[in-house]
């Protein structure tokens, strides 16, 4: 049986916010801008306001209660916006369509998370393991096996129902796929 404490630090390594780091820097590995960019806005601002709003609701970092999640969310999405912008206009089309993604899903989560708690663990990793995949092929598939193994680890920690789990996961991969068949059109060489 797993340990409380190692369930916890597994749910930490692989929180939302710290999961997109390799998927950006993969994405745009010879450009340091871009994943400066795509890391500040995916990643460290939604970290920043996480952290900071849950230290100030004396709070976990996973903000358990789906009624505390609002303005993290808000604050996220500004983000992914932003992001999303200006990887436009930088013509950076394939982190332009990931915050893209990024954005959509967190705006059906949101909406979601008003009337029902749902798992935005394993929405990332579905998302993640989604995106990489439709970019890098099936040598990326292996990535969906995370998908079960946070879903095992956070029903474990009596933090989501079977149904909230699922529902993420579905979620995101449904939307992600959608997001990059309509906006990454990748250039044949």
């Amino acid at each position: 049986m797993a340990s409380n404490k190692a369930l916890k630090l597994i749910s930490i390594i692989f929180h939302p916010i710290f999961i997109a780091i390799p998927l950006i820097i993969s994405f745009s590995i010879n450009n340091l801008l871009e994943i400066g960019i795509a890391v500040t806005l995916i990643s460290i601002i939604p970290f920043c306001i996480t952290a900071y709003y849950a230290r100030k609701e004396k709070i976990s970092i996973d903000i358990i209660d789906r009624n505390k999640r609002k303005i993290p969310y808000i604050v996220s999405i500004a983000s992914f916006l932003l992001s999303s912008l200006i990887f436009y206009c930088l013509n950076s089309p394939l982190l332009f369509t990931l915050s893209i993604a990024y954005f959509n899903v967190s705006i059906l989560l949101f909406i979601i998370n008003t009337r029902w708690k749902i798992s935005v663990h394993c929405a990332a990793i579905s998302g993640l393991a989604t995106d990489a995949t439709y970019v890098f092929g099936l040598l990326a598939t292996p990535l969906f096996i995370l998908v079960a193994f946070i879903g095992w680890v956070r029903y474990k920690m009596h933090v989501h129902t079977l149904s909230q789990i699922i529902a993420g996961t579905f979620i995101s991969l449904m939307i992600s796929l959608l997001t990059f068949i309509i906006f990454y059109k990748p250039s044949v060489i």
